[in-house]
């Protein structure tokens, strides 16, 4: 027997909407659309819809349908990747997502006076400007 014969291949349908279900919130709803496109392409769609509004997700496009369906797996698992990276195993929450744009907002925010303190450097080592803290960030 061949290797892997024991193993049925994956639903890709299926495991891509499973992916997307992972980091999206409880009462969203997603579903998978295939497109053709002008040219002949397909564009496989995810479609998150919540809250009476519906939103694409994510998005590939292929030659033919099984690669739109391939390239868009490989993208909705690295979404859940970037997820588990960043949360863990822990259900979507908004909150959740709220904190996480504060904290990059406060991030970038660092990065920017960092560079504006670079471009105003005189050789001082004093620093008459007022800082932002974390807990100052958190309050927007």
């Amino acid at each position: 027997m061949a290797p892997g014969a024991l193993y049925a291949p994956i639903d890709l349908r299926v495991q891509i909407i499973e992916n997307c279900e992972f980091f999206s919130g409880p009462f969203a709803h997603i579903s998978l659309v295939i497109a053709k496109e002008p040219l002949g392409a397909y564009k496989a769609i995810v479609l998150k819809a919540e809250h009476g509004k519906r939103d694409a997700l994510l998005s590939e496009s292929g030659p033919v349908l099984p690669a739109a369906l391939e390239a868009l797996h490989a993208r909705s698992a690295e979404a859940v990747q970037n997820y588990i990276g960043t949360n863990g195993f822990a259900f979507f929450t908004p909150a959740a997502k709220n904190a996480e744009r504060k904290r990059a907002a406060a991030g970038a925010r660092r990065r920017d006076e960092d560079a504006h303190d670079d471009d105003n450097d005189d050789g001082s080592d004093s620093d008459s400007s007022a800082a932002t803290t974390l807990d100052e960030c958190e309050s927007l």
